[in-house]
């Protein structure tokens, strides 16, 4: 990528960089946001807050942007209580239409057995056919991947991307 000269590296903070950058000059794209999540509750507490507040800045900036929003799962509550969150950032202050918000998450044993057993993202702005795409997709990468009893995946993706 670097040679390619559509893409920019840098190295610097990607929360504080990213909403300086949107809406970009071709008007489409993808910002893919993938915290490290280090070990320890405060600092997932913490990745997940960033999260939220550069989703707030960005979705304003450009809300027809695809937006990927990795996430593990390790803590269901506190995963379910950001996605309830980032979901409400990205419609009532960004614009971004309810049917135009998705999840899809994929566990390869029971959740919260052993070390990261489950992730997900949320994605605003899908491509069209992306749900369906996943759907064909997750079964076979869930059994190909599946470290033990539990393994399963979820799209919730509104009727009309189906």
């Amino acid at each position: 990528m670097g040679r390619d000269k559509r893409v920019k590296i840098e190295e610097r903070d990607g929360y504080e960089a990213l909403p300086a950058y949107l809406p970009p000059p071709e008007r489409r794209g993808l910002v893919l946001i993938d915290p490290p999540f280090e070990e320890g509750s405060s600092t997932r507490k913490l990745d997940f807050e960033r999260m939220a507040r550069v989703a707030r800045k960005s979705v304003k900036r450009w809300p027809q942007g695809t937006y990927i929003f990795w996430r593990p799962i390790k803590d269901i509550a506190a995963v379910e209580e950001f996605d309830g969150e980032l979901a409400t950032i990205l419609i009532e202050e960004g614009g971004v239409a309810p049917d135009k918000v998705m999840l899809a998450d994929q566990w390869v044993r029971k959740i919260g057995e052993g070390p990261l057993s489950a992730a997900g993202v949320v994605i605003a702005n899908p491509p069209f056919g992306l749900a369906d795409h996943l759907r064909a997709a997750l079964p076979w990468l869930t059994n190909l991947m599946a470290q033990g009893p539990g393994a399963g995946w979820r799209i919730d993706a509104p009727s009309s991307e189906s």
